[in-house]
């Protein structure tokens, strides 16, 4: 059987785990696939439809994800398109909130007001409301292929709000690799730092399973991890030893360029993605034609 149908549990059995104490870490790994739209009590959002045998899946990790996905896949998606929305929790997984985790976002609460902590925490609230209806005892919903559903759903205002606020963070991050913008602000406005450590601190780090009963069943851990798998790959690549460079096509800030042909990230790159290149090929053809 394929690993990709495997649960996540039993997916971990097959991963390198690491155990210390009494507390086992386990590969970053998170579900996909087909999303049904679902609705309770005027709250809308996406499950994913049963498994055709008695695994889930299929499911990502965080190798799966492309190289600096945060800088082009997440930024490429319209959180208030709807349709976008679906294919991409079925691609890459559901963009569950990092206030799923606490930890420091109430820095957001006077910062940035348009997330602050009452509108994540009533995105993630109405999310809950879905997961109620779902995971009863006596589902009310059903998926339309037969079965209850079979993970955590999330709401589309838990997912708009995820999606808007990682852009925010990415936009934030990209001015100030540009050099439009300084990490810590001296001026008593909001800063890049302190959003770093309310966003992505807090998603890229989960609670640790310990062996027993679990107390909290609402983090990322348990929900889905698409987004600690976000967070760590934006650690890692401002943490990289490579300089960040601009696109000569399009402008964006970035580290290694992202593309399919590639077998290793390239590094010595003045092109950011596979598009752009194509963009520039097209451009110098353009140039010739007029010639």
């Amino acid at each position: 059987m394929s690993a990709q149908n495997l649960s996540m549990y039993e997916r971990m059995e097959l991963s390198t785990r690491v155990v210390f104490g009494g507390v086992e870490a386990a590969p970053i790994a998170w579900r996909c696939g087909i999303a049904e739209e679902i609705a309770v009590n005027d709250v809308e959002g996406f499950a994913f439809v049963p498994a055709e045998d008695d695994h889930a899946g299929p499911w990502l990790d965080a190798e799966g994800l492309p190289t600096e996905f945060f800088n082009h896949q997440l930024m490429e998606i319209d959180p208030g398109d709807r349709d976008a929305l679906k294919s991409f929790i079925e691609t890459w997984g559901m963009p569950f909130s990092p206030l799923r985790n606490d930890g420091w976002l109430w820095l957001l609460t006077d910062t940035l007001p348009e997330f602050s902590n009452e509108r994540l925490k009533a995105a993630v609230a109405s999310s809950g409301l879905l997961n109620q209806a779902c995971f009863s005892d006596e589902p009310t919903l059903r998926s339309t292929t037969g079965g209850a559903f079979d993970s955590q759903p999330i709401s589309v205002a838990e997912a708009t709000q995820t999606i808007k606020l990682l852009q925010h963070c990415v936009r934030c991050l990209r001015a100030v690799a540009s050099g439009h913008a300084a990490m810590a602000a001296d001026d008593g406005t909001p800063s890049v730092e302190s959003l770093f450590v309310g966003v992505f601190s807090t998603a890229s780090c989960n609670p640790c399973r310990i062996d027993g009963p679990h107390v909290a069943d609402h983090g990322l851990e348990w929900a889905g991890l698409l987004t600690s798998a976000i967070a760590n790959q934006v650690i890692e690549t401002c943490a990289s030893p490579e300089p960040w460079r601009l696109c000569v096509q399009c402008g964006t800030p970035f580290k290694l360029r992202q593309s399919p042909r590639a077998k290793r990230p390239q590094r010595d790159s003045v092109i950011c993605c596979q598009r752009c290149n194509n963009n520039r090929q097209s451009d110098k053809f353009r140039g010739k034609t007029r010639r």
